[in-house]
């Protein structure tokens, strides 16, 4: 019995060896081909994933290819035509003075102004009397005050927002995108600068007299109504000689007196021209230089450039000033020298051509009168020379660079560049 049960122990133990051999080679099989179906699957896996990838690049570089062609040509192709795409017929206003106005058409006159679209459509029509209409505008709002009066309607695209009553005459008024007003008032001997809010409420006062400020040439209020700049004429020694003034209306201007917080003097030169261009820069011009100033809250002068030549004419953007001359040097008439805010010289063109306005849109320059225009970026390369077919009046860029509208006395046209 006991021999039995050694056999059988033997054959129990031996048994579950051989049977536990078996499985492990089976098992092992059946790994290696589940590998081996998995490595094919991620090879697959991989090939289509560099594949897709190869073909979004070469998708990608084509486009970029695309892009870059069309940047070329579009740099080194100069329009010398345009076609009409759209035309709306409006009321002729070769009688009137014509503005551009926040995409829209502002005429005006002695006895009114109107606001027009650029479908013809009329948005709002002011009447009044003004003996010699004062227009300022920025933004969506405009002022219309009378020199010598004392009446100033506040308006914007809607219409009119109010009505100031300066109760003195009035000499010069400017506007910000808030809708705030300047106005410099006349009290003789006296002079006020005050600044109305567009329902009529005084907001801020500075009297001025020529022996302790000077006079007020010109004065600014900066697009949100915080900082204002005035250039005062003053005589020191029995000579001409100005300064410019920035009062800062917000919490860093309480700190100081008056809320005067810088001054910049200038011997010997008549400064009738203070522009802010934006929220942190503004320039002045005087009869012998070009001044730049920068800051937020307490401006700071960044550059004193001295001019040897009369400056006939000033344009200005957000990011460009342009200073006309007399061509002193070449055979064209006139010279056009673009700096830019930090005061560099970005580019001098010569002009033959008389010109009615040079504006600046992003970083191209428009230069045209009623028969003819150019189109230039500001680093001097030319996109467009050309003759209008009708006399034109105003002349409005797009965002697309080879679309512009073009504004005669009765129609308003829309144009491609060809």
């Amino acid at each position: 019995m006991s021999e039995i049960r050694k056999f059988r122990g033997k054959n129990e133990y031996k048994k579950p060896v051989v049977q536990q051999a078996g499985t492990e080679q089976k098992e092992s099989g059946a790994s290696g081909i589940a590998d081996r179906r998995t490595g094919d699957l991620f090879a697959k896996i991989w090939r289509h994933r560099v594949t897709v990838f190869y073909r979004i690049m070469l998708i990608l570089a084509v486009i970029a290819a695309v892009i870059a062609i069309w940047v070329i040509r579009f740099n080194n192709k100069v329009y010398t035509g345009y076609t009409v795409s759209a035309e709306e017929s409006w009321t002729d206003n070769s009688s009137l003075d014509i503005l551009e106005y926040h995409g829209n058409i502002l005429t005006y006159s002695k006895d009114g102004a109107v606001c027009t679209d650029l479908h013809g459509r009329t948005l709002w029509n002011q009447s009044y009397e003004m003996q010699n209409p004062l227009v300022t505008i920025c933004g969506d709002y405009a002022a219309i005050g009378d020199y010598n009066g004392t009446t100033i309607f506040v308006m914007n695209s809607s219409g009119q927002q109010g009505t100031i009553d300066t109760r003195m005459p009035i000499r010069a008024i400017d506007i910000s995108a808030k809708g705030t007003v300047l106005v410099v008032l006349d009290d003789a001997p006296n002079t006020w600068l005050s600044l109305y809010s567009k329902e009529g409420a005084i907001l801020w006062n500075c009297k001025s007299t020529m022996s302790i400020n000077g006079y007020p040439l010109k004065a600014s209020v900066s697009d949100n109504s915080m900082m204002i700049g005035v250039s005062y004429l003053y005589i020191d020694s029995g000579a001409i000689s100005s300064k410019v003034a920035f009062y800062n209306l917000d919490e860093v201007g309480d700190n100081y007196q008056d809320t005067l917080v810088s001054v910049f003097n200038y011997n010997n030169a008549v400064v009738p021209m203070l522009y802010f261009m934006n929220e942190e820069d503004s320039f002045a011009v005087a009869d012998n230089r070009l001044m730049l100033y920068n800051g937020r809250q307490i401006p700071t002068s960044t550059k004193d450039i001295i001019l040897s030549e009369e400056v006939r004419a000033v344009f200005y953007s957000t990011k460009y000033i342009g200073l006309v001359f007399l061509n002193m040097q070449g055979d064209a008439k006139y010279r056009l020298d673009i700096y830019n805010t930090s005061g560099d010289l970005v580019h001098s063109f010569e002009l033959n051509q008389e010109y009615k306005e040079i504006l600046f849109y992003d970083d191209f320059v428009y230069i045209y009168n009623e028969s003819e225009c150019l189109v230039y970026q500001v680093k001097g390369k030319l996109k467009f020379e050309g003759e209008f077919d009708v006399p034109a009046q105003l002349l409005l860029p797009t965002t697309a660079r080879d679309k512009l509208v073009l504004v005669s006395r009765n129609r308003i046209q829309n144009i491609r560049l060809n």
